[in-house]
């Protein structure tokens, strides 16, 4: 029994060398300490700062912590710590308007104008209460990118947010198809404060947050001392910085702008499933799949959240899963998910990240999932991008792709698109534009069919100074998906797009 536990110490502690392979659950450890090996795992590799609860069966059996909450103070985090929560809170607003749906308050199909007269662009008959639900009301999305850079640095009361921010008709057929927009959720939030006649912050509290018991959740107002706050961080190749101050109130009342506790999170996972708390109507419309969610292959828009049918069950037993998550630019990362049919929860919180959704969360995730289920599961792998940074920091860039190509037939190093944007997008930050360059064309070489490696690709370029080729990219981008804020952006400042 000893030699099989230093076994598998042996193995978690060569976490930098590569994905290692690990059989099911061993009669050495339990369920709660092979999640707790794992996460350190990915916590000493670099991959995850933040806290996480794992329920089996609706029983917890790991919650806990790591790395800090304040990399000033070196507060560490524990499993009492509030994190941003970010578009984790449209599941909250989903609830809330299932409840005004069943109280008679609100009509499904309905128009959301119905509730908000002032809401009347063209096309505002098609925008009903349950496609902005759904995410098929065609809505564009107000965060894209020339609010990502400026939008929400900018405070403004919640009314005139609304006003100049949401006010918008669709772009295209509503009820066609998904496209993720926060500005159905931004139309919901001001229905729920306009019907309620509370105000959407007074109502979250008196009609979710209070009678679940959720004291460690609520809005995050930028005016407002929220203790024990996880400051947000930026994880980048030349270590740790402060995220951005932004205005978080911005993304709230209805789209996100929340914080909450795993602990809290968990309080309304084992909600989800009680018939008899009242607050939560109609619970099985959350669970409807109505459109592919473009997220992750097999994933659907419920309501709030995303649902999708898998074979995680023993023998390849399908198994519904469902997921709410989110992030902020200053490094959050939220996911809860939960199995329906055994009751299993993985919920995650982080507070460093890359200032976008964090991939590695829904990596993790997985990993825990196979414990769940005793399956083999893998320790991270030392990410490749990091290994790249070091040799342009030796010798440049010049032979960039042949150390690549080996790097990648080794096999011993994780690569992912994500993490070679990041390295492009950290030269980027520190000037080298021309390094740069070469990283993002490397990308779009490994990522041909991604819009993301061609709009990174065209952001390399124009801080190059080429502005002809960057306008080839950022189109190429959109042509692959229209609904890529950032390409979009970056061609209506060209004066290519109006």
């Amino acid at each position: 029994m000893q030699c099989r536990l230093r076994v598998l110490q042996v193995l978690l502690a060569v976490v930098a060398v590569g994905s290692l392979p690990l059989a099911g659950r061993t009669y050495a450890q339990t369920t709660g300490q092979q999640i707790n090996e794992l996460l350190r795992a990915y916590h000493e590799a670099g991959m995850f700062d933040g806290a996480a609860l794992v329920a089996e069966s609706g029983n917890i059996v790991f919650q806990g912590g790591f790395g800090l909450a304040d990399r000033g103070w070196s507060v560490p985090n524990t499993s009492d710590t509030r994190f941003a929560v970010g578009s984790l809170g449209k599941l909250f607003t989903a609830i809330l308007t299932l409840q005004l749906v069943s109280d008679g308050a609100v009509e499904m199909i309905a128009p959301i104008g119905d509730y908000l007269p002032q809401y009347d662009p063209a096309g505002a008959h098609s925008v009903t209460v349950r496609r902005l639900l759904s995410h098929t009301a065609a809505l564009p999305d107000y965060a894209g990118q020339e609010f990502l850079e400026e939008g929400q640095f900018i405070p403004m009361p919640h009314e005139v947010f609304v006003e100049r921010h949401c006010m918008v008709g669709p772009s295209g057929e509503a009820g066609a198809e998904a496209n993720y927009s926060s500005t159905h959720y931004c139309l919901l939030g001001a229905a729920v404060a306009s019907i309620t006649g509370q105000g959407f912050e007074a109502a979250l509290h008196d009609r979710v947050l209070g009678p679940l018991g959720m004291a460690n959740t609520g809005l995050h107002l930028h005016d407002r001392i929220v203790h024990s706050m996880a400051a947000g961080y930026l994880r980048t190749l030349s270590g740790y910085r402060n995220g951005p101050s932004v205005y978080p109130d911005l993304n709230s009342y209805g789209a996100g702008g929340m914080y909450s506790t795993v602990g809290d999170l968990f309080r309304l996972d084992r909600a989800l499933y009680d018939r008899s708390n009242g607050v939560i109507a109609l619970r099985d419309s959350l669970y409807l799949r109505i459109a592919p969610s473009g997220f992750e292959r097999g994933h659907y828009f419920g309501l709030g959240a995303t649902v999708a049918v898998t074979s995680l069950g023993p023998g390849g037993e399908s198994r519904t899963v469902h997921r709410a998550g989110g992030n902020t630019s200053d490094g959050h990362t939220a996911v809860m998910t939960r199995v329906l049919e055994d009751e299993h929860a993985v919920i995650l919180l982080t507070n460093a990240g890359p200032g976008w959704f964090d991939e590695t969360v829904h990596e993790i995730t997985r990993q825990i999932l196979a414990i769940l289920y005793d399956r083999e599961y893998t320790t991270p792998a030392f990410p490749i991008e990091r290994e790249l940074f070091a040799i342009i920091e030796r010798e440049g860039t010049e032979r960039l792709a042949q150390h690549f190509a080996q790097l990648k037939n080794e096999g011993e190093l994780s690569v992912s698109l994500g993490g070679i944007y990041g390295l492009g997008t950290e030269l980027l930050r520190l000037g080298r534009t021309e390094e740069a360059v070469d990283v993002f064309e490397l990308l779009v070489d490994e990522y041909p069919n991604s819009s993301w490696s061609h709009n990174g690709l065209g952001e390399a370029y124009l801080a190059n100074g080429d502005r002809e080729l960057a306008i080839v990219r950022f189109e190429k981008a959109l042509e692959l998906n229209p609904e890529n804020p950032q390409a979009a952006g970056n061609l209506r400042r060209l004066g290519v797009l109006p």
